[in-house]
C-alpha cells in the first residue's frame, strides 16, 4: 500500500474546476435547451432576449469552474489538514 499525505491544492483546484465546468456545460445545455422549449410552447415571440437560454452553454460553465476552483483549493487545504492528523490516505497501485 502507498500512502498520500499531501495533494498540491493549485493542482487539485485546476483538476476540480474543470470536471466542474463540465458538469455546468451539460447543466448550461439542458438550461439553453429547456428556455427555448418554453418560449416556443407558451406562443412568445423570442424578441430580443431570447437567446440568452445559449448563453447559458457559456456563463453556466464558468461560474461552476470558478466555483469549482475555489471549493477544490479548499478542499485540498483540508485534505492535507485531516492528512497530517491521521496519517494520509491508502491507496494500492499496480504498474502496468
Amino acid at each position: 500500500m502507498t500512502k498520500i499525505k499531501k495533494v498540491g491544492m493549485f493542482s487539485f483546484a485546476k483538476l476540480y474546476a474543470v470536471m466542474l465546468a463540465l458538469s455546468g456545460f451539460f447543466v448550461g445545455l439542458v438550461f439553453a435547451f429547456s428556455s427555448l422549449y418554453s418560449k416556443n410552447m407558451t406562443g412568445e415571440s423570442i424578441g430580443r432576449f431570447g437567446g440568452l437560454g445559449l448563453l447559458a452553454i457559456l456563463v453556466i460553465p464558468l461560474i461552476y469552474a470558478l466555483l469549482g476552483f475555489v471549493v477544490g483549493a479548499f478542499g485540498a487545504v483540508v485534505f492535507n489538514v485531516v492528512s497530517r492528523i491521521i496519517g494520509g490516505l491508502e491507496v494500492e497501485l499496480e504498474q502496468a
